[in-house]
């Protein structure tokens, strides 16, 4: 029953960084969006008992990959405008 409320939540979440992440109107918004649904979807895979793809993508997508994006939006912030 936990298990079940807590994976609805998650989901929830993730979709609802989802939209942040398509309809903010920063960068760095839609940045951070991006960082909270691949998060959750972390989570969700180690909630699935796939420790390993939870831990990789917790890594590789939640970590260097929305680092490297926040620099590349830091450097093009003002080519925005």
């Amino acid at each position: 029953m936990i298990y079940e409320v807590a994976s609805l939540v998650l989901l929830s979440l993730s979709v609802a960084f989802s939209i942040v992440a398509v309809e903010a109107n920063s960068l760095y918004r839609s940045v951070f969006g991006l960082f909270g649904m691949t998060a959750t979807i972390g989570v969700l895979f180690m909630m699935m008992s796939a420790y390993y793809v939870g831990v990789a993508q917790l890594l590789v997508y939640a970590g260097g990959l929305i680092a490297l994006m926040l620099i590349v939006v830091s450097l093009t912030a003002g080519k925005e405008k």
